[in-house]
């Protein structure tokens, strides 16, 4: 996946069959409120499960604040990466496509000249061959052009899909009671759209009379950042999603009650009777 994204402190990855564990390392860059509050803002991706995130603060960590940010707020930093890449892509297309036409102008004038009036020729021989020397320039520069306006389309076509697919990003302020800046700060959280899925080969060698079988894995992820040089690990199982322990059943310990004794013999009678 191509990513407009910087990379952000992303040290692990566990991969699952449908979502993934992200593990993020990083230096504290606190920010203190005007109210007084010291607080610590990391950034998740719009596929992120908040209730999964997991902090490890070298300072006490006091309470947590999840925002949900708009689509068009251009304060989240997952977004706006593609954002200016979809903008500059437009200003590029613009700034071709006007050129092209000024071209097609240029062209379309030299092509059909008005005819000189007879004490002009002299000077219209002049301009016939300046034209054809214009004309061939315009010419070379339209092909130019072509595959120029082409690779700004795509590009204008990859940013609008990777932000048709991208979801908000989540605003999380860690609130801290004391926390000097450059301490260690780790977090981890869940994160769906994602996943793996494992891929085979299979290579007949008759000359080596051997068969080699391949494993490989297909990974795909949606969350705006590039996972490049990550450790990246795959796992089977389905993990939870939730980090909130569950709710446990009463377990109700009460004195034992003696039970009176089988009566054996009726049993036995009972049971063979005829």
């Amino acid at each position: 996946q191509e990513s407009a994204a910087s990379f952000t402190g992303i040290e692990a990855v566990t991969l699952y069959p449908s979502s993934a564990k992200v593990e993020v390392k990083s230096k504290a860059v606190p920010e203190k409120l005007p109210g007084g509050e010291v607080v610590l803002v990391v950034y998740l991706p719009g596929y992120a499960y908040p209730n999964t995130v997991s902090a490890s603060i070298d300072g006490k960590l006091a309470g947590m604040n999840i925002e949900r940010l708009a689509k068009e707020d251009d304060s989240d930093p997952i977004l706006a990466p593609w954002k200016k890449m979809l903008l500059d892509a437009q200003n590029e297309h613009a700034a071709l496509k006007a050129e092209q036409e000024g071209v097609q102008a240029r062209i379309a004038m030299w092509s059909n000249p008005a005819s000189p009036q007879a004490n002009l020729a002299p000077e219209m021989e002049r301009l016939d061959k300046a034209m054809q020397a214009g004309l061939k320039a315009a010419n070379a520069r339209m092909l130019e052009l072509a595959p120029l306006l082409e690779e700004a389309q795509k590009k204008i076509a990859v940013a609008e899909k990777q932000l048709e697919s991208l979801a908000p990003s989540y605003k999380i302020s860690f609130v801290l009671a004391q926390l000097r800046s450059g301490s260690d700060f780790t977090y981890s959280y869940m994160l769906g759209n994602c996943g793996w899925r494992p891929s085979y080969t299979l290579n007949a060698l008759p000359g080596a009379e051997k068969v080699e079988l391949g494993f490989s894995a297909e990974i795909t992820q949606n969350s705006g950042f590039d996972w490049r040089d990550v450790k990246t690990s795959l796992a089977t199982n389905a993990p939870r999603r939730d980090v909130t322990p569950p709710e446990l059943d009463p377990w109700r310990i009460s004195q034992m009650q003696p039970h009176a004794p089988a009566n054996n013999k009726a049993v036995a009678f009972e049971a063979n009777e005829p």
